[in-house]
């Protein structure tokens, strides 16, 4: 029904991350149920399924129980675990990526019935880049006073910037490697590609670091969110070397 082009789908394409071939990429899926399978009748929600449900289901499934799943609730790390996508067509049971007509959903999945008001285009991300960073969120925490920053902004920077700086939780501050922003009371913006040397976008971006440093120098906590995919540049990070929060 619908497949994003997830970054990690061009880094595969790319020859950046190792990938079985022959492959079909895609793993933000959402799809229509043509058949069930023996025993599945109910969502990861106890809602029941039907053919011709619309849903959309974990990117990775998992071998069965083990220490990650029953004692971290992480089952995503668990031994053994694979990525819809991500596997050579050549392994049964073959269709097991986003961007072919069908997509075969393997045991210990976990499938989400989509409701009617939930488009298409909102509801693809959900189950990786939407599900990312609300796992972020929780794990930092945020609490009224804190200010927050959103390093890159991307789709992972946007939805967290969403998350964050929408509920105005004393503003937010978002910052990527082409765009700076930030919403403390203000919304900013500044485009470092106008600055034409590394030198001067460092010195730019350093300049505004300290701006709103100055701004969130009375707050108990400054929560750093790192959304950028080139860690190699964290020396522009200035948050992190003065006691912060990062994740």
């Amino acid at each position: 029904r619908m497949c994003t082009i997830c970054r990690s789908d061009v880094h595969s394409y790319l020859g950046h991350r190792p990938n079985p071939t022959p492959g079909v990429l895609g793993h933000e899926i959402i799809g229509t149920i043509v058949e069930l399978g023996d025993g599945v009748t109910h969502d990861m929600r106890g809602d029941p399924l039907r053919q011709g449900d619309r849903i959309t289901w974990s990117e990775y499934f998992i071998p069965g129980n083990s220490y990650y799943t029953e004692v971290l609730d992480l089952p995503q790390k668990s031994p053994g675990v694979d990525k819809y996508g991500h596997m050579a067509v050549t392994t049964e049971p073959h269709h097991h990526g986003g961007f072919g007509q069908y997509c075969y959903i393997l045991p210990r999945s976990w499938i989400l019935r989509l409701p009617d008001d939930l488009s298409d285009e909102e509801a693809t991300p959900v189950n990786c880049g939407v599900a990312t960073v609300i796992c972020v969120t929780e794990k930092a925490e945020i609490r009224m006073g804190d200010a927050v920053v959103v390093q890159g902004l991307g789709l992972l920077g946007l939805y967290a910037a969403l998350m964050v700086i929408v509920p105005m939780i004393n503003g937010g501050i978002g910052l990527a490697q082409s765009w700076l922003t930030a919403s403390v009371g203000q919304f900013v913006m500044r485009d470092l590609r106008n600055f034409l040397t590394r030198v001067h976008r460092e010195a730019a971006a350093a300049e505004f670091v300290v701006g709103i440093q100055d701004l969130a120098a009375g707050l108990d906590r400054v929560v750093v969110m790192e959304m950028r995919r080139r860690l190699h540049r964290m020396h522009q990070s200035h948050f992190l070397h003065r006691g912060h929060v990062p994740m």
